[in-house]
């Protein structure tokens, strides 16, 4: 499962590491 960047809690999680 690809993680979108996109703006939100969840995320950030996925995005931001």
């Amino acid at each position: 499962d690809p993680c979108p960047c996109g703006s939100g809690k969840k995320y950030k999680k996925c995005c931001g590491k």
